[in-house]
């Protein structure tokens, strides 16, 4: 912002400059003296950003003015004005305080100046307010960027401690449940399988001398050793996630996944027992809704997506709806194509519409009613 100050200090010497060259001057050199005087001292506390050079500069140039009109010529007044400015909005004083101030010297100027004086006055008023006020607002403005940054830094901190944390949490749930699972074969089938051991090398010795005992023996062994797999079944099932809780959670992580990547609010809502999707059918529907929030990246410039899956008596309705563009005309690519073709080979259909956004609709058949559970998720 110091450009425009410095420009009109530079417009205003120049016109000095000729005025006095113009009314005649015997001794060049010394107006020459003056003019790079003046300029280096503007120069150096404009490339220096101290604040005592700052002020400094300015009070040396006002009192280089005033050497100049008493030695050298009276029009050196005329570069008066602009100095005044430069030095009171330093020191941050209101507009009217320093148009007072620089319309003093007005009083002891000689009349033929006074018009010349008053319209430069007027200008380096102008250019000074102008320039000073745009640096306060882009000083300002910096400050904001500054701030911004630094609360940028400190949500960037938050959200790694955050992701850090989670990330400890799900490694301890997975450590905690490995130990869960060590303990119940040390304590069910380790035990079951070194007293079967014994059982059974006590009935090898004994099978020649007494075959009776021996067999029954064997026969109790069987029997332990039957418990033992059914407590391994049991274990097993309790730890393996049904088909469709894997499901559901792999669709909610694609939404989380693609909401956080691309800024699109995902819902996703089910409406019934859906128990009945079997695995297949759950691969269907992950794979072409992956292709369909692909189109909708591509092509929709969506804000939000709706995931709609609702189980019916005999079939299983699954709804993507986007708030974007749409289309009139649907050309269909290999994307929709081969989301077409994975419910046909389901023996269901799939229905596209743009009219109002853009919309997928898979129908695959399933058996068996449902029953009336509803559960909702969204980010």
């Amino acid at each position: 912002m110091d450009n425009w100050v410095i420009i009109c200090k530079l417009v205003i010497l120049t016109y000095c400059t000729v005025k006095i060259a113009s009314e005649g001057l015997n001794n060049m050199i010394l107006l020459l003296l003056c003019i790079l005087s003046y300029v280096c001292i503007n120069m150096l506390y404009y490339i220096f950003k101290y604040k005592f050079v700052r002020i400094l500069g300015p009070v040396l140039t006002i009192v280089l003015i005033m050497v100049y009109v008493s030695i050298v010529n009276r029009v050196f007044i005329l570069l008066l004005p602009v100095s005044i400015f430069d030095l009171i909005y330093l020191q941050k004083e209101n507009i009217f305080f320093t148009t007072i101030i620089s319309g003093i010297p007005a009083f002891f100027i000689v009349k033929d100046l006074i018009m010349e004086y008053i319209l430069i006055g007027i200008l380096s008023l102008f250019i000074c307010f102008i320039s000073h006020s745009l640096y306060k607002k882009l000083d300002s403005l910096l400050k904001n960027i500054d701030d911004l940054r630094d609360k940028n830094y400190l949500l960037t901190s938050k959200l790694d401690k955050s992701n850090e944390y989670e990330n400890q949490i799900r490694l301890m749930t997975q450590m905690e449940e490995r130990n869960r699972m060590a303990q119940v074969l040390h304590d069910k089938l380790g035990h079951t399988i070194s007293g079967s051991l014994i059982q059974l090398e006590a009935a090898s010795m004994l099978i020649e001398k007494d075959q009776t005992k021996a067999g029954h023996m064997i026969s109790n062994t069987a029997g332990v050793l039957r418990e033992g797999m059914e407590c391994i079944r049991a274990s097993l099932k309790e730890l393996k996630p049904h088909q469709e809780q894997l499901g559901i959670n792999r669709l909610k992580l694609m939404l989380d996944a693609f909401s956080a990547g691309n800024n699109i609010k995902t819902t996703l809502i089910s409406k019934g027992n859906i128990e009945k999707v079997n695995y297949a059918q759950w691969k269907a529907i992950l794979d072409n809704s992956g292709e369909a929030l692909t189109n909708i990246l591509k092509y929709s410039k969506a804000t939000s997506v709706k995931f709609n899956i609702e189980i019916l008596n005999k079939y299983v309705k699954v709804e993507i709806l986007d708030n974007g563009t749409g289309a009139k005309i649907i050309k269909k690519g290999l994307g929709i194509t081969g989301m077409e073709e994975r419910s046909l080979s389901l023996g269901g259909k799939l229905i596209v519409d743009g009219s109002h956004g853009f919309s997928v609709i898979m129908l695959l058949p399933i058996e068996g009613d449902t029953n009336a559970n509803k559960s909702s998720y969204s980010r």
